[in-house]
């Protein structure tokens, strides 16, 4: 892993766009830094406004979904925003008699 934060928890801009570059090169595929957004593990919110500006990307909202997963600024939230919401789901199927398959509720 490589690490793309300052002491304060920001990443460094430099490290982060040397790393985008390398996964460029790497991979083939050129990253729209316009499209990009970027997520910080950071609860200072001065630090975000005055990184706002500074970085080439939109900084995330507090929660995002990304590949079905909630992701959250806080791990301590992970279990709540996902596991807790999958039971909840589940239950409610049961409730109402469907039967649900690995590959969605059957119909």
């Amino acid at each position: 892993p490589t690490k793309i934060q300052n002491k304060t928890g920001m990443p460094t801009l430099p490290k982060l766009l040397e790393l985008i570059d390398k996964f460029s090169k790497v991979a083939g595929y050129k990253v729209n830094l316009q499209k990009s957004i970027v997520f910080l593990y950071t609860n200072n919110e001065i630090l975000e406004k005055e990184h706002q500006n500074t970085l080439p990307f939109k900084i995330a909202p507090p929660k995002i979904k990304y590949l079905g997963i909630n992701l959250t600024k806080e791990v301590k939230d992970l279990y709540a925003e996902n596991y807790k919401a999958l039971i909840r789901r589940s239950k409610k199927i049961q409730r109402n008699g469907k039967i649900f398959h690995a590959h969605g509720p059957e119909k």
